[in-house]
């Protein structure tokens, strides 16, 4: 009975001893977990960045003046005329700040009236023409490159208007300008006076001396001895 006993604990000792070489250790080694990989196109740290592009700065357009900076005003010397009269006009322009280039432009539109009507009495330094195409125009240019530039903030203008005899009565005469500083492209209207009213034929009567019943021109009356003859 001992010997049975001993020889199933000798059994049991090497069963148990296989056991344990074959079962897995726990210090065994895992296969290493792969890392994740990154999707440029869902990662926004790998996103690359948009590069600034230059974009070229825009010449400055022509803009009306809303804001005070630039102001002209035209002033006729009568608004109300008779053929054959001459009127003057003037335009006076204020901007911001001292400038050297500017224009001003001032047309003039009636019945009848033509650039040979038109002469500038006072252009200020500036370099200025009459044209006529399609209206009369009185142009005025200042300009530091041409070495005739305003050095000013304001500058005063005048110039003359005839009304031909021959101007129908009652035609209106409309005046329509601008003023622009070529410097910021600043444009702005020339505002006061706009016309003028052709209200009468001129007077153009002339002297005469009564023979009987007629008016007789004094021009075809001479004196002889005394005694007025007609010639």
């Amino acid at each position: 009975m001992t010997r049975l006993l001993v020889i199933a604990s000798v059994c049991l000792l090497v069963v148990l001893a296989g056991c344990s070489g074959v079962l897995p250790s726990n210090d065994a080694t895992s296969t290493p977990t792969p890392s994740p990989t990154t999707d440029p196109d869902t990662d926004s740290d790998l996103t690359p960045s948009p590069t600034a592009s230059s974009t070229p700065t825009p010449a400055p357009t022509a803009t009306e003046s809303k804001n005070g900076s630039l102001t002209a005003q035209r002033t006729l010397s009568q608004t109300q005329v008779t053929t054959g009269s001459t009127i003057t006009v003037t335009v006076e322009a204020t901007f911001q700040s001292s400038i050297n280039d500017t224009t001003l432009a001032d047309t003039i539109d009636g019945k009848g009236i033509s650039e040979e009507d038109l002469s500038l009495t006072d252009p200020s330094g500036s370099f200025g023409v009459i044209t006529s195409d399609p209206q009369p125009t009185v142009d005025l240019t200042w300009s530091e490159a041409l070495n005739f530039g305003l050095g000013d903030d304001s500058v005063t203008i005048k110039y003359e208007l005839t009304i031909s005899e021959d101007t129908p009565v009652g035609t209106t005469i409309t005046f329509d300008g601008t003023v622009t500083n070529s410097n910021s492209a600043e444009t702005t209207t020339i505002d006061g006076d706009t016309q003028l009213e052709i209200v009468a034929a001129s007077n153009t009567t002339s002297s005469s001396r009564t023979v009987g019943r007629e008016n007789v021109p004094a021009e075809f009356l001479s004196e002889t001895n005394g005694i007025e003859t007609i010639r």
